[in-house]
């Protein structure tokens, strides 16, 4: 039985974050009521936590055995290739054409939710019968 462990997923979020903060800065975005750094730091983890909790809820209705710290760590470790894509974007993407990130992104990122999702319903479909 392995352990699940959150200092990995954690620090992919941190990352997550840092990039974001890079992009901001680059593309001279400013917030209004806050930092540039609290705003990276709330949605990325908001949506690290807030994704894992929507999972969690959804593998309590199938009633599988995943446990929440076993969801945060399978979550965490998935934004990884968004950060991927993220820091591709941000050296190679040039202003005037998307079709770059795009396809990073769908290409990339959609193997990782891919192997999330196949992850998921094979413990669904295992618990099931």
């Amino acid at each position: 039985n392995v352990k699940p462990e959150l200092y990995g997923p954690s620090m992919i979020v941190f990352t997550l974050a840092a990039i974001l903060i890079y992009q901001m800065k680059l593309s001279s975005h400013s917030v209004q009521d806050g930092t540039l750094i609290g705003t990276s730091f709330l949605l990325c983890f908001g949506y690290w936590i807030g994704s894992s909790f929507a999972i969690s809820t959804f593998s309590f209705i199938c009633n599988t055995q995943l446990t929440l710290m076993q969801i945060l760590s399978i979550n965490g470790y998935a934004l990884f290739s968004h950060c991927i894509v993220l820091l591709l974007a941000t050296f190679i993407h040039t202003g005037y054409d998307h079709l770059l990130f795009y396809g990073l992104w769908t290409i990339v990122s959609g193997i990782a939710a891919l192997r999330l999702v196949r992850f998921f319903f094979c413990f669904v479909l295992y618990w099931i019968w």
